[in-house]
């Protein structure tokens, strides 16, 4: 189970459900049945059976303080870790910022350019570093407006351009981009950025990618389709967990 991080000194409301439903209402039980079967059993042997849930109960008490305990202190770490990525990708930019001045200075347009995709490539990343960073924080705030499918398109083609360029992929483009959707811009990006990234990285070199828009009704559809191998079913729903990788795949053809 992962959920975002949250403010100092609160809890996942799935744990608080869970040690409430599993564990504190269950132990009430107990300790309430244990006193009720001691008052109505006239025999003393009887009294084993009602001797025994008390301390059941105790240890399932016991259980929900120590899971309560435990969250709290993973909601911390989660907090403490997600404002580590926030800060190391904000100090990063600087020096990016530095090499892009001095590759625009530099006489040999080759070399420029190179240097320039590399840069657009880390820049990537950090990107990618601070969208994560503010999710697992709880600071991710959407701004839903009017976008541009055709702004969000080209952006993320920007984004990707060097690494595509670096294997020698080129990216085909069909549909209509005037279309304009309801979503944040950023976000909007960031997704399709990701799924270019992991098409170029998972194809192999000198292929095309395909990026497609398609409307139906008052939804718009974009999609990206490679030339890599697919995804196993077994591994499907992992790819949505942060940082998951897929085993490596050769993608030289």
């Amino acid at each position: 189970m992962s959920w975002r991080g949250l403010p100092a000194g609160s809890l996942p409301r799935d744990v608080v459900r869970i040690a409430v439903g599993l564990v504190l209402i269950p132990a009430v039980a107990i300790l309430a049945l244990s006193f009720a079967m001691v008052q109505l059993l006239p025999e003393p042997g009887s009294l084993l059976f009602p001797l025994f849930l008390v301390p059941l109960a105790a240890a399932l008490l016991a259980g929900g303080v120590l899971l309560l305990l435990s969250s709290r202190e993973l909601s911390r770490m989660s907090k403490n870790q997600a404002f580590f990525v926030a800060q190391a990708s904000h100090e990063l930019r600087t020096p990016l910022t530095t090499l892009r001045f001095l590759a625009s200075g530099l006489e040999d347009r080759e070399k420029a350019q190179a240097l320039e995709n590399v840069v657009a490539v880390l820049e990537a990343g950090i990107h990618r570093l601070i969208d994560w960073g503010r999710l697992t924080g709880g600071q991710l705030r959407l701004r839903l407006l009017p976008v541009s499918v055709a702004h969000v398109v080209g952006e993320a083609l920007r984004r990707t351009e060097a690494s595509l360029a670096a294997r020698g992929q080129r990216v085909v483009r069909s549909g209509l981009e005037d279309a304009s959707v309801w979503a944040d811009q950023e976000a909007a990006v960031s997704a399709l950025v990701n799924l270019l990234t992991n098409a170029s990285k998972y194809s192999p070199p000198g292929s095309t990618v395909e990026l497609g828009i398609g409307e139906k009704g008052e939804w718009v559809t974009v999609w990206v389709r490679d030339q890599g191998v697919g995804i196993a079913p077994g591994l499907q729903r992992k790819i949505f967990r942060p940082f998951f990788r897929l085993p490596f795949v050769e993608s030289q053809g």
